[in-house]
């Protein structure tokens, strides 16, 4: 006849994690595939952010080198209304697809050789 003795405060301790372990191994998974998910939209954010500000920046060295006399008052900035025809650049971006560029020519008194190219 075997007798049963009662577990010491250590060994019941061990059971008890033991059961726990494949709990906390699956909130860990949870926990991981939820960065992941948060870290691939940061980066698709980004990639976004940096293809638009690269095509403004190319557009706006394009417009630098044309010449005063030949640049025509127009253009619009509002993003509801849509970009001016002849006011705007499109291209393909690998990996974030079309990007937008739209600008504005504003007219003014000063003569050419005081005007300025101001990046915004």
């Amino acid at each position: 006849m075997t007798t049963t003795r009662p577990l010491t405060a250590t060994q019941a301790r061990g059971r008890i994690l033991s059961c726990e372990r494949g709990f906390t191994l699956i909130v860990g998974l949870v926990a991981v595939s939820q960065l992941l998910v948060v870290a691939a939209s940061s980066n698709s954010t980004a990639n976004g952010t940096s293809a638009a500000a690269a095509a403004a920046s190319r557009e706006l060295e394009r417009l630098q080198t044309v010449p005063f006399a030949n640049l025509t008052v127009g253009g619009s900035l509002d993003l509801t209304a849509g970009c001016t025809a002849n006011y705007f650049s499109e291209r393909q971006s690998t990996g974030v697809g079309t990007v937008r560029t739209c600008w504005q020519i504003q007219g003014t008194t000063e003569a050419p050789q005081d005007i300025s190219f101001d990046a915004m």
